[in-house]
C-alpha cells in the first residue's frame, strides 16, 4: 500500500508528497494551477504586472509589440516567453 511518501532507503530518508492544497499555496502570484497541476493560462497578471513582464522582455532585444504578442500567445510566462524570443532570433 502506498503512504504518499518518495523514499530513499539508501540513506534512510522519506519525503511525503504535497496534498494538493499546498501546492496550489505555493503558487507564484498571478498564476493558477488546475486540477491537474498545470498552469492556468486565463487567469492574467494585472496591468502593472503585464508591463513589468513586457519591460523584461523589452530588456532582452524585443521591441514592445513583440514582447506583448509573446507575452500573450504564452499565456504571459516570461520564462516561456524569453525561451520564444531567443529561439526566434536564431530562426
Amino acid at each position: 500500500m502506498s503512504d504518499n511518501t518518495l523514499k530513499f532507503s539508501h540513506e534512510g530518508i522519506e519525503v511525503p508528497f504535497l496534498k494538493d492544497h499546498e501546492i496550489k499555496k505555493q503558487a507564484r502570484k498571478g498564476d493558477s494551477l488546475t486540477s491537474s497541476g498545470l498552469l492556468d493560462s486565463s487567469v492574467e497578471p494585472s496591468k502593472a504586472e503585464q508591463d513589468e513582464m513586457v519591460k523584461k522582455l523589452v530588456e532582452m532585444g524585443a521591441s514592445e509589440d513583440q514582447a506583448k504578442t509573446i507575452l500573450k500567445r504564452t499565456g504571459w510566462n516570461v520564462e516561456v516567453a524569453a525561451s520564444t524570443f531567443f529561439e526566434m532570433l536564431q530562426r
